[in-house]
């Protein structure tokens, strides 16, 4: 588990202020004498094992104890008491619960005041193909490298098989070369179910790094954590964007680079706090390590970190690995989906609200979403006050793919025939209804050219989920034969590219 294979980093090198595995230790105090310091990390160690197998026996005895009173009739409140006492042993044992921004008991996985370097060690996995990521994310790396000539954008793409647009992707990103290595403001990072057969260009395979097991709404978190140990490992990314496999860009590069460069935080969504009480009163797990309630939000997965909120994440992920496995693994109980959770929780927990733009000015009891909303997405219950509801006024409700029909033989007859001018009018009428599959949030497969450019012209920086074969229904003479349509992509990228150049 991803418990054990962090645990294997639990030496601290004071003279490079990086991790080095236990191995590596062993192997070097055969050949000299041990120092003060490791001797006395070693006595800390083994007195916090003992305590340990304490605790253990202990609930030795309580299990004996659980056996000759099942005739008593109390054996499920002991259990349950029992349970609870193991959970909390081991968890004090060996993530010193509710003390974030402490050291962890495993050789002091968190953030350190004696060096501003960090050892990147992504959590153990399988590997996906062959090499599939040369880089090695255990060397040690700087913070921030501020003599270097630009600082990236990381594009953490968290896919199953394959980015549904790469053909809109491929383009909108630039091919870093040996010439312009130094200049590109971006970097790819991709990771994808485990053991699956990617469909994937060249170009985007070569970003793929080694997989962890991930369930789609029950544990992504640990592929986030993933995707943060391998972009750590280069110095000049600055910022960290989640990226999905059904989202697309709606602003230039330049200008989505401008937006976010500006400042210096991270970007969360943050839900009304109703969702999030109302998660919080039903699990009382969760309370024990989240133990402020107005600390614990709920905020869209798909945010966007700062690299000190990313280094904190990364140095707290054997603490959030195991949380995961053992608070979060109930999913039939848990009735949430813990990535829309837990960054975000962590990090107001370790006392970084400073560090989350725009935080201070969400209210307590927030009744509609607030923050950083930056990416559109369609949820059928929003209300008109919400950001993705007000960037798009035309895309607040749509039709299921069976109600639309044969609506691209309706789109041939509004092109080619000769219609009335009520028959056109209901057809033009039909074919702008959006039409989408209604499982939240909304998979759009078709929408009109207003109401993409709606969203190209709002302050959404990009938007999800569309449908890989998604397509774009001309209703401007300017920009087509009316009734026409094109693959979203195609359209898209021409707003893109006229917003660049100073159009519309």
């Amino acid at each position: 588990g991803a418990v054990d294979d962090w645990s294997r980093f639990s030496h601290w090198n004071t003279s490079t202020g990086i991790f080095e595995q236990a191995h590596s230790v062993s192997s070097a105090r055969g050949a000299c004498a041990p120092s003060q310091e490791n001797l006395s990390l070693n006595h800390r160690m083994r007195a916090q094992w003992v305590i340990f197998v304490a605790v253990g026996v202990v609930l030795l005895m309580i299990g004996a104890v659980l056996e000759r009173s099942t005739a008593t009739g109390n054996v499920r409140g002991v259990s349950a008491a029992s349970q609870e006492l193991l959970e909390r042993a081991v968890y004090d044992t060996l993530f010193q619960e509710n003390e974030f921004g402490a050291n962890t008991s495993l050789g002091g996985l968190g953030p350190s005041s004696r060096s501003g370097r960090l050892g990147v060690r992504p959590l153990s996995a399988p590997q996906t193909q062959a090499d599939p990521f040369p880089r090695n994310p255990s060397v040690p790396v700087s913070s921030p490298n501020t003599t270097s000539s630009i600082k990236r954008l990381a594009f953490l793409f968290l896919i199953k098989d394959t980015i549904l647009h790469e053909r809109l992707w491929d383009q909108y990103l630039p091919v870093s070369t040996t010439k312009t290595a130094n200049t590109t403001p971006i970097s790819i990072y991709i990771h994808t179910r485990p053991n699956i057969q990617l469909r994937l260009s060249e170009r985007f395979r070569q970003h793929v790094i080694p997989s962890v097991p991930s369930e789609w709404g029950a544990n992504l978190v640990e592929s986030q954590l993933q995707l943060l140990a391998y972009a750590l490992a280069e110095p000049s990314n600055y910022k960290f964007l989640f990226i999905s496999d059904t989202t697309v860009p709606l602003k230039p590069l330049p200008l989505l680079y401008q937006a976010l460069m500006r400042f210096d935080g991270s970007s969360f969504c943050i839900t009304p706090r109703w969702q999030s009480g109302y998660a919080y009163g039903n699990l009382p797990k969760v309370r024990k390590i989240f133990p402020n309630q107005t600390l614990w939000r709920k905020a869209d997965m798909w945010s966007i970190l700062s690299r000190s909120s990313a280094e904190y994440l990364h140095q707290s992920a054997p603490r959030i690995s195991y949380q995961m496995r053992t608070t979060f693994s109930d999913r039939k109980a848990m009735f949430i989906a813990p990535d829309e959770y837990v960054f975000i929780s962590t990090l107001l927990h370790a006392g970084l609200a400073s560090d989350i733009h725009g935080y201070k000015d969400v209210p307590l009891n927030n009744h509609v979403h607030g923050g950083d909303c930056f990416q559109w997405f369609f949820w059928g219950d929003f209300s008109a006050l919400t950001a993705p509801a007000r960037a798009a006024p035309t895309l607040t409700k749509c039709i299921s793919p069976s109600s639309a029909g044969n609506w691209m033989r309706k789109s041939e007859k509004l092109v080619q025939g000769k219609l009335s001018k009520d028959l056109r009018k209901k057809l033009l009428a039909e074919l702008s209804v959006p039409v989408c599959y209604t499982q939240n949030p909304y998979t759009l497969l078709r929408l009109t050219d207003v109401s993409l450019s709606q969203l190209v012209q709002s302050r959404m920086l990009y938007a999800r989920k569309f449908h890989a074969s998604a397509r774009v229904v001309f209703t401007l003479p300017a920009h087509g034969p009316v009734g026409s349509h094109v693959p979203l992509a195609d359209f898209l990228l021409r707003k893109l590219k006229a917003l660049e150049s100073g159009g519309v």
